[in-house]
């Protein structure tokens, strides 16, 4: 499993989903009545595709090895001799039929672009949207103006 950060270095602690198996007083028609006991065995550990909440500022965590990659990139840009173009999480949002993605999502839609991109295309809108259709799926709905 990986390790998740906070965006905003908060060093606080997340809120993530993990399935446990409780006993329960219920009705006699099986509905939830109260918890006799709150974690008799963990069924399933949070993992990778949860969504990671700091529980301090509420930004939605992101995996230590994408900051990682982020300061690669800025400790090796030289504006002297190089030029670099930024893609945001906003920009895949603003897709057609993905602006329902967490942020993370989107994050991974970048990293995938950025990971897989062809050097003589370089990353465009249509590459970004290849890349959030092979993660995510075709296109749901319309949802870019004009769309």
């Amino acid at each position: 499993m990986s390790k998740f950060v906070c965006p905003n270095a908060c060093g606080a602690t997340f809120v993530t989903t993990a399935h446990v198996m409780q006993d329960w007083e219920v009705t006699a028609d099986g509905d939830y009545v109260s918890t006799i006991q709150d974690c008799l065995e963990v069924t399933h550990k949070p993992n990778d595709g949860n969504i990671w909440t700091c529980k301090k500022c509420g930004a939605e965590a992101i995996i230590s090895t994408q900051i990682q990659e982020r300061i690669d990139d800025r400790e090796r840009y030289d504006p002297k001799t190089q030029i670099m173009v930024i893609w945001d999480i906003h920009d895949v949002k603003g897709l057609s039929g993905y602006g329902g993605l967490t942020d993370k999502q989107a994050m991974d839609v970048l990293m995938s672009a950025k990971r897989c991109h062809d050097a003589s295309v370089g990353i465009n809108w249509d590459t970004l949207e290849a890349a959030a259709e092979m993660l995510y799926g075709k296109l749901r709905y319309k949802d870019r103006k004009g769309a």
